[in-house]
Parts: C-alpha cells; structure tokens; sequence
C-alpha cells in the first residue's frame, strides 16, 4: 500500500514551512499544521475559501494580479501581508507553482528578518546622515551642533531638542531647536519639574512614547509643560556629567522607541560631548569628522605643511608615543613607508577642498608593530572660515578585520563543503531528467526539473561566494597572458545567444580598428566582461537594444557596455557595487540574482589597476565603463582561482 504523502509523519505536516494546495481560482484546498503554529489558522478555517479573504486589504488586488499569472501558467514569488487568527498580519514571503488545475504554495514568514533588515537600514542611514551634518569645513562647531540637534527632532519624530547642562539643581539651556518658539538659551528651569532629572538619576538614556499612559502621568513635565513624548541622555565630559541631551515633543508616538533610537541619541550624545570638550578646552578648530567614536579614538591636529599640533591621549594610547614625542614632527611618521606618499596626496585633495571619507589604513607604533585604523582626515577653518590646518580621527579596527577575516573564512569553508553535494544533487537530478533510471511520468519530470533548476541556481550563489571570499582573503591565483579581447566578448555573446533570441534583443558591436592584444588574467577578465553584458542582457525587457564598444589608446583600453533596460534608481546607484544589495526595480523583475556580480567584477577591476564606472537613468537604460591598462597586472601566485 502507498503511503499518503501528506499524512502525520510527512515531511508536509512537519516541515516549519507553510505548504499549501490551490485551486487555479486561488482557493484552498490543502494546508499544512504549519499554517496554524504561524497564522493561527487551521484546515476548518480555510478549506474552499479564496486567499485572498485573508490578505491585508492593501494586498488584495496585488494577490489577484498574481493569481492571474499562475491562471496563465508562470510561477511566481512575492511578499504579502496575511491575516492572522487573532486579527494581526505577518509578512510572508510566497513561492507558488501551478501544475493543471492545482496551485502548490510554499510559504516563509519573513516579518522578523524584515524588521531587523529595516531596523538595520535606519541605523546606517542615520550614521550617514549624522556624518554630513558634522563633515562640513566651512561651519562653526556651534552651527554643527545645531546641525545635530535639527537631524535629532527630524529622525525622532519630535519638535524641540534641546542641549542642557545642569548646575545647582537647575537646568540650563545651551542650545535649543524647535518647530515652535525654541527655549531661549540660558533660560533656566528646576530640574525636578524636567524629565531630564529621571535620565540624570539612572545615569542612562531614558524614552517615554506616550507620558499619559506612563507612570511619570503625574510628572510636572508632562502637567506643567505638556510634554508627551520624550527621549534624552547624559552628556559626560571628562568623567563628569555636564548636563543631557533631550529631544520632546507635544504629541503622543503610537509606537515604543526601539533600539535604533536609543542607538542614535547615544551617537549623538558622544559627538556633542566631545565637542563641547573641545569648545571648553578653547580650541580654535572645527573638525569636518563625525566624532561619533568613543575617548580612545586617536585625534591630531596638524598644520597645514603636516606638522603636529595636537594630540589626544587615545593617540599616545593607540602608537604608544608620548605626547612630547609626536609634537613637531610629521605626520608622516605615523605610517609605513609605502602609505606616505598616499597620505600626502589625501591631504592635497583636502587643501583643495574635497572630503575625505573614512577609509581603511595602518598606523605604526612605537614598538614597531603597525595597527588597522579607520581613518577620517578633515580640514580645520578658524572663526573666520580660513584653512589653518587638518585633523585625524583614527580608530583601532583591528579586532573588526580580524573578525571580517574570521566570517570570510567561514563563508570559504561552508560554501566549498556545499559545493559536493550540491553537484550530487544536479548531477542525480540530470540523470533522472534523462531517464538513466528509467523513463519518468510528466508530473515526476516537472518535479525533478525544478530540483535541478533550483540547485544550479544555489550552486552559481555558492560559487558568488567562494569568489568573494576569495578576492576579500587575497588567496586566488592571477596568470597574465596576451588575451583578444574581441573573441573574449563574442564567446560570452555567443553563449548568451538563447537569451538574445528569447528576448529579440538587438546587439550592436563596435569595435575600434586594430584593436590589439592585451596583457590580462583570461579568466578574471572573461567574468568582469561576462557579468556586465549579462547584467545587461537579463535587466533590458523584450525588443531592448545592447550595445558593446571597445577603444583603446597608448596605456588603457576602453570596454563600454551600454543598454537600453530598466535602470538604476538614483537612491540605489551609490549602493550598486556593494555585496549583496540588489536595486528595488530590479527585483520587481527578477529574484533570483545575488547581488554578487558587480562587487566582484568591481574588485578585479580595481586589483588589476582599472577603473569601473556607469551612468543610469530609470527605464532609459545604463552604461557601465570598464577601463584597464594594455600593460596588465603582475602575476599572483595564490590557493586557488577564481571560479
């Protein structure tokens, strides 16, 4: 006798995934216990009912637009909104494919992850935010600092912030801004009568969402001046608390503040404290950095010709030179031979007005060791806005590389130990395709398909990876040889030529006259070109139009790869060559990329001493320039090859 796949003791009824049978008219018929431990919802509850009776009502018409693609045969994947039981909704994310007259779902409740990624995305935004807002040269630090206080109401959702300190049981306002009449500074106010005196006593950051439901309801702060919502935190300069950084406002928030806020209003807290430390102790300097780091980051001043001024103890900590040791000397001294030169280019870009980003570089110490340093290197105006020198602020990275280095190792060893049975499964799964083990039914081979479908896709995932762990751990190999670059871009056109037909696409080739050979790694080449015009090929829709271009002169040539498709966003183009990250447009029309290809065809570029470029426009299309010396790059002895 068979055993029903669906009972108890199968993998339907066990598995933590929501699995589903449909209806082509997108009605339940099946579900799995799965269904009920996530949603609450049971067999009773759903049997013949539409799902779209239990989608947010926003959702609804996207669930019947994709019911409609599975009516015309194409599976799909998206993100919705389900009701639960109790009334509330969970993000799932749906896989659904349609086999006759019958609908298989499989669904992932993906509301926590999406949470912390958006609780994540805030945090980086606002530290990004807070460094434009400190990085100005040409401002004061007061104007900085209101700068701060501004971005603080703007992201915390209130109407006033305001900068106190405290003496004798009183606060005073030192800096205030609001949406409505701002609190004059120097006003005064009892401390008592101010939630500022709660975050004094607990010596921490405190936030109140919504005081008429809290149980400072009765407070003086909430009766006397209304206040409903409110976060603020201690300010401590040298060991001593000066006073607390607040923002308020009138009305009630709906929800608590989470982590990311009480993140950012301590960011804030450092970076004002340590500017009110440098304004107490009469520096007439403003630093164009976000000081947002804790004491122990190394600060130095320096003149405008790279002598040192001045210097923090987090400096002498850091190298393990004194004080007396470093002022007067170069800066220069701080690095390694071959960093000088580098460093002296930064700091003419400076002089002529440019920002410097944080960037990673050593430091040598005293005792002849170097350390991993994040490095800020800003110009300092006077009062008068005039240059009068440049500051660092470096932080010791050195337990952060060592752990980047420790999760790239990770990545290396998980994905080579996935790599075997992974071609196990493809290699299994293309046997039975081809009826090795015997002829198979239609439904069994669409079955088997889709394995091996899905497999190859986590396979070229798994091979993404090991190449980025690779280029990140500086352990593949490179082996120049004269490479035409001509033939290199035909192969990839030629084998993309199923996609080209499928799509009608029209490819346009121009290359300049006597191209010649050039000195490049053929492997590391054929996957800078082959990510670029696939890019090209798989984001331009149907009729679309891709033209590939090369040109040369004395010391470089040119490879431009130009389309007519869907573009990239202008909030997404300074994110495009990041790991994983994917543009909002594109995964409307494709989830199955990894976001892998850009970032690793930007580090070859880079390592081979080129360049690569693009310009976008949304639903115009884009045009990505690679451009190499003829002369190549070194050869690298390395473990392996890039894939």
């Amino acid at each position: 006798m068979k055993e029903n796949i669906h009972s108890k003791e199968s993998f339907f009824d066990e598995t933590e995934d929501i699995l589903c049978v449909l209806d082509a008219q997108g009605n339940f018929r099946q579900v799995n216990s799965a269904m009920e431990r996530v949603l609450g919802h049971n067999q009773h509850d759903l049997l013949l009912k539409p799902i779209t009776d239990f989608v947010h009502e926003d959702d609804r018409e996207k669930i019947k637009q994709e019911i409609e693609k599975l009516q015309n045969g194409l599976p799909i994947t998206f993100e919705i909104l389900f009701r639960t039981k109790a009334g509330s909704h969970r993000l799932l994310s749906w896989s659904m494919t349609p086999r006759e007259d019958t609908i298989f779902a499989i669904a992932h409740d993906i509301t926590r992850a999406r949470s912390d990624l958006d609780k994540l995305n805030t945090a980086q935004n606002r530290l990004r935010l807070l460094h434009q807002a400190t990085s100005d040269p040409v401002q004061t630090l007061w104007q900085k600092v209101e700068r701060v206080l501004s971005l603080g109401n703007m992201e915390l959702k209130t109407e006033t912030a305001i900068l106190s300190k405290l003496k004798a049981g009183t606060r005073i306002v030192v800096r205030s801004v609001s949406e409505e009449e701002a609190p004059k500074e120097g006003s005064e106010t009892d401390i008592s009568k101010t939630f500022d005196d709660i975050v004094l006593k607990a010596g921490k950051t405190i936030a109140i969402h919504n005081a008429e439901v809290s149980v400072y309801s009765e407070h003086p702060a909430h009766t006397e001046f209304g206040i409903k919502a409110y976060i603020g935190t201690p300010l401590i300069l040298q060991g001593d608390i000066y006073g607390v950084l607040s923002f308020e406002s009138g009305k009630k928030r709906k929800e608590e503040y989470d982590i990311t806020d009480f993140d950012f209003i301590y960011s804030l807290g450092q970076w004002i404290s340590s500017t009110l430390s440098l304004l107490k102790a009469n520096e007439h300097v403003a630093y164009n950095a976000a000081i947002v780091g804790s004491s122990d980051d190394a600060i130095i001043g320096q003149s405008i010709d790279g002598i040192i001024e001045s210097v923090n103890t987090g400096a002498e900590k850091l190298i393990g030179y004194s004080e007396e040791e470093l002022i007067g000397k170069k800066y220069t001294m701080l690095f390694p031979k071959e960093l000088k030169e580098s460093i002296d280019t930064i700091r003419e870009r400076l002089l002529k007005g440019e920002r410097v980003d944080h960037h990673h570089t050593i430091y040598s110490k005293k005792n002849g060791k170097t350390v991993d340093v994040s490095l800020s290197l800003s110009s300092i105006v006077d009062e008068e806005r005039n240059f009068v020198g440049f500051s660092s602020i470096a932080r010791d990275i050195t337990k952060e590389r060592q752990i980047d280095k420790a999760k790239t190792e990770f990545v290396s060893l998980a994905s080579h130990q996935l790599r075997t049975p992974l071609s196990a499964i493809i290699w299994y799964a293309e046997l039975l395709l081809k009826g090795s083990a015997g002829k198979l039914k239609e439904k069994q081979k669409d079955f088997v398909n889709e394995i091996f479908i899905g497999a190859r896709r986590i396979l070229v995932l798994v091979n993404d990876l090991l190449n980025v762990s690779r280029i990140e751990l500086g352990t593949f190999s490179i082996r120049p040889e004269k490479v035409e670059v001509i033939k290199t871009i035909r192969s990839i056109l030629k084998e993309a030529s199923k996609l080209i037909i499928s799509k009608n696409i029209d490819i346009e080739e121009k290359y300049q006259k006597d191209f010649p050979s050039v000195l490049a790694d053929p492997s590391l080449l054929r996957m800078v070109i082959q990510n670029i015009i696939m890019n090209s090929l798989e984001y331009t829709p149907n009729r679309g139009i891709v033209s590939v271009s090369l040109t040369f002169d004395k010391e470089n040539y040119s490879i431009e790869v130009k389309d007519t498709g869907y573009g990239i966003p202008v909030e997404d183009q300074e994110h495009i060559f990041e790991k994983l990250y994917r543009g909002k447009n594109i995964i409307k029309h494709d989830t199955d990329g990894t976001g892998l290809g850009l970032y690793i065809a930007k580090s070859i570029v880079e390592i081979s001493g080129g360049t690569i470029t693009f310009e976008s426009e949304e639903n115009v299309g884009t045009t990505f320039v690679v451009t190499l010396p003829i002369k190549g790059v070194s050869p690298v002895e390395g473990e392996k090859e890039i894939i």
